[in-house]
């Protein structure tokens, strides 16, 4: 898959899918907060709506009450007559005095406690004139009025043709009147539970289209309304508990929340039904335009990426191309900066990069060519020393230089001069490298040209001297320079600053042939010494530059002259090569991984 592909999928996923679980948790966190203040004000209005029962019930029977009071003391046993308009008398001074409850009864029966003569009370010691008899069947210490047949100007004719409800709990009021002590008789009134009930629901007034609605202990629904009651029956509503002050239930479905209360008094449940539709439909409009308009932000947002992905890629494309040609030897390769971006800096940095692998490239070619160079040198060097044993009469000589690199300054030599006598020489070229190996070179040449015509050693030692420190003011060597009369065996030597080099005697005894003047080109003019020691069958003489007692191991200790010495003294009686062998191997050992920091070189010459 391709940058720019992964970019633009990136950026979608980072920014639709935030997008569409930001809106759809808001989607339902606000439909849950819909519902939760729906059921709130729904179970408010439904408890309200038992608080509105009880409280009508209450006021009913206070006016009954009232009214059944003020009516007893005028109560007595009237002729057929005259009760009819007492009765309608009686009948306005209610409906005067209870005004909209009035509707609410079905009939009202007054039964005074003793039966007061008609009219005005006789005078003091005067008895009360006798009461005429009632009529068979009807009982005259009691006022019944009779609101059933519409008896209140058909007020309630509309409501009395409505199915009837089922009885209401409190749908009979009987009571004891008294006055102090005094018993004024009973009152007993029948209400009407339908136009209680439809009185109390059409008090409940919908804010939001809600319905009001009550269920009776059978699990009948009753409403004002009967359209409203077909919608209830397609609706759950919430089923109430058997315990007497049951707690709001909620249910919700079909965009509608619907509460019910039970009243305790009254057995009924109250409920309200809220439709939450249009309000739920304005919340799915808000949370779809919502959706639009981040859909369109991202889509806005992927005109611009679109085009900064392609250049983004098309960068990294052209940085990506150039690094495969660079990989492939292409040193030319360079990439077009752009921009001041992060790209732009990319850019720069590959640029600097080839520059600097071309630069190095170029380098290494030429240090591959001085390589090769020194490695021709090396095979001269190596020409120009001795590279097989030589031997005159009893005497043998052999000698190996190991350079600390490619080429180094130290050099051995040994080569006949007559027929009785043979040069050895040992030296040591400050520095390493290709300037001591060529001064080296030329030093060697040198001598072999000059020792066969003059073996006076001190003039040649002076000669050196003098030429080195006028051509090469800052080099100089260390020189053990020796002529061996093969016959006498008699040495003759000058040691211009060298290592004393190591005379075995065959006997086991050891001597150091110690320096005889300063190196040649140090502070020139200083003078040398000759000396001569005298050799007998069976010793050896060993020749050595600094570079293998210098030998550092780890611990930063050098090998030194003791240690080589009580090597030579032990392994004396191996053969000339079997002894330098084991001398380089010893020194190799010792040094181990250590780089040795100067050349190597030792020349072993044993007399038979």
């Amino acid at each position: 898959m391709k940058l720019r592909t992964k970019l633009i999928l990136a950026f979608l996923g980072l920014a639709v899918l935030p997008l569409a679980a930001i809106t759809l948790y808001s989607y339902y966190s606000s439909l849950r907060a819909l519902q939760l203040v729906a059921e709130q004000e729904s179970a408010a209005m439904a408890q309200d709506m038992g608080s509105r029962m009880e409280s009508v019930s209450r006021d009913l029977n206070r006016q009954i009450e009232m009214f059944a009071a003020f009516e007893l003391r005028r109560a007595m046993v009237l002729n057929a007559e005259k009760k009819s308009a007492e009765l309608k008398e009686m009948t306005n001074r209610l409906r005067a005095q209870m005004g909209e409850y009035v509707t609410l009864l079905r009939s009202l029966e007054l039964t005074p406690a003793t039966i007061p003569p008609f009219g005005p009370p006789p005078p003091p010691g005067q008895k009360p004139p006798d009461q005429p008899a009632a009529a068979p069947g009807e009982r005259s210490d009691r006022i019944v009025l009779d609101f059933t047949g519409g008896g209140l100007n058909g007020a309630n004719a509309e409501n009395d043709r409505k199915p009837p409800l089922p009885p209401f709990p409190r749908g009979r009021f009987d009571t004891e009147l008294r006055s102090g002590n005094e018993v004024l008789g009973k009152v007993s009134a029948e209400i009407s539970s339908q136009r209680l009930l439809h009185q109390v629901l059409r008090r409940t007034q919908p804010r939001q289209g809600e319905i009001p609605f009550a269920i009776d202990a059978d699990g009948k629904l009753y409403a004002t309304n009967p359209s409203d009651l077909e919608k209830l029956k397609i609706l759950p509503i919430p089923k109430q508990g058997n315990d007497k002050a049951s707690q709001p239930r909620v249910s919700t479905a079909k965009n509608w929340v619907l509460v019910t209360q039970k009243d305790p008094q009254s057995g009924l449940a109250f409920g309200i039904a809220r439709p939450i539709g249009d309000r739920l439909g304005e919340l799915r409009r808000t949370t779809a335009r919502n959706m639009g308009c981040g859909l369109l932000v991202v889509a806005l947002a992927m005109v611009g990426m679109i085009p900064l992905s392609s250049r983004m890629t098309r960068n990294l494309t052209a940085l990506a191309k150039e690094t495969e040609n660079l990989s492939r030897g292409d040193f030319k390769a360079r990439v077009e900066v752009a921009s001041n971006d992060e790209f732009g800096a990319l850019a720069r940095a590959f640029n600097r990069m080839a520059e600097d692998i071309s630069e190095n490239q170029k380098h290494l070619i030429e240090r591959e060519r001085l390589q090769n160079e020194l490695e021709m040198c090396r095979k001269i060097q190596e020409e120009l020393l001795p590279r097989h044993p030589f031997r005159s009469g009893a005497v043998e000589v052999k000698g190996v230089s190991i350079p600390a690199r490619e080429v180094g300054g130290d050099f051995f030599n040994y080569f006949p001069l007559s027929d009785r006598s043979m040069a050895l020489l040992v030296g040591d070229v400050s520095g390493k490298g290709l300037p001591a190996a060529l001064l080296m070179a030329n030093l060697q040449a040198t001598i072999q040209a000059r020792l066969p015509l003059d073996l006076d050693l001190v003039k040649m030692a002076e000669q050196l001297d003098r030429e080195i420190a006028v051509n090469n003011a800052e080099a100089y060597l260390t020189l053990f320079v020796a002529v061996l009369d093969s016959h006498s065996l008699s040495l003759r030597y000058v040691n211009a600053g060298h290592n004393p080099q190591i005379l075995m005697r065959g006997e086991g005894a050891t001597e150091r042939l110690q320096s005889t003047g300063r190196p040649i080109g140090l502070l020139a003019g200083g003078g040398f010494q000759e000396r001569c020691v005298s050799l007998k069958p069976g010793d050896a003489l060993f020749f050595y530059t600094d570079g293998l007692v210098e030998a550092e191991n780890e611990a930063g200790d050098e090998f030194g002259i003791a240690r080589l010495e009580e090597l030579l003294v032990r392994e004396r009686a191996r053969g000339l090569e079997g002894m330098l062998a084991k001398v380089e191997e010893t020194v190799r050992s010792y040094h181990g991984p250590v780089e040795p920091a100067d050349d190597a070189t030792m020349m072993l010459l044993k007399i038979g």
